[in-house]
């Protein structure tokens, strides 16, 4: 570890650990650390990072973890919830969902209680994401999503969970920080899986596009880190902020 990363992973703020990759799950830090960021630029206290596929829940615990110290140090009160039927994997549809890596009952939620017991500020909520994405619309108005990470496996799994980008602008931070987990596999394409979720969530739905995080890795000391390449944004296209040129973002 270099001298300057070691500095601030002891001594730095939360940007700067966050730029020097010294936060535990570091993809997960940097989409809710931006997002925190933006929100405080346009005046918004009140965000949610949603996690699809929470299985046996470090991702979720590391979010809680993260939001507190976003709150403590950046003033922006993060509600972390997590989204999975608890079940593991159901059977693949068919190729493109990756049959040939994945198959049903992969990453069942063996310590449920245990999970439930350990989180404090974060949920969980359980069921087929095909209906509970659809959920809690007015909370997001009032708490806008800003952060998604989907690890879902598979494409219609992730397509079913795609649901959460159709409510009402206000849901949103005008552009929400996401992290894709199944993307970078040697089997992965554009015909398959979360990418090809990606490409027809983009055909289909004329203001609300999901692009690559083009900010990464900009001036971050560490060039080549792979997670990079797993980060993207939704742009919520018909957000007021977006059409109203005296509000800057």
């Amino acid at each position: 570890m270099g001298i300057r990363r070691f500095y601030f992973k002891y001594f730095g703020t939360l940007q700067e650990k966050e730029r020097f990759n010294t936060i535990k799950r570091s993809n997960y830090a940097h989409g809710m650390i931006k997002a925190a960021l933006f929100a405080r630029d346009l005046g918004v206290q009140s965000v949610s990072a949603l996690e699809f596929g929470v299985s046996t829940g470090g991702g979720l615990i590391d979010m809680e973890r993260i939001s507190k110290q976003i709150r403590d140090e950046l003033g922006i009160h993060v509600h972390v919830i997590g989204y999975d039927n608890g079940e593991g994997l159901p059977e693949p549809s068919d190729f493109k969902d990756h049959p040939e890596i994945w198959s049903k009952g992969d990453f069942v939620m063996a310590n449920k209680d245990e999970l439930l017991s350990n989180i404090t500020e974060a949920e969980v909520v359980f069921g087929d994401v095909k209906n509970t994405a659809r959920e809690r619309e007015s909370y997001y108005r009032d708490n806008p999503i800003s952060f998604v990470s989907i690890d879902l496996d598979y494409y219609s799994s992730t397509m079913s969970c795609m649901e959460i980008f159709k409510f009402d602008a206000r849901c949103y931070l005008p552009a929400v920080s996401m992290y894709f987990d199944d993307i970078a596999f040697y089997t992965a394409n554009k015909w398959c899986g979360e990418l090809l979720a990606i490409e027809e969530f983009n055909a289909t739905n004329v203001m609300r596009k999901i692009d690559t995080d083009r900010t990464l890795p900009g001036n971050r000391p560490y060039k080549n880190t792979e997670w990079y390449r797993h980060m993207y944004v939704a742009h919520i296209l018909d957000h007021e902020l977006r059409s109203v040129p005296s509000k800057k973002l």
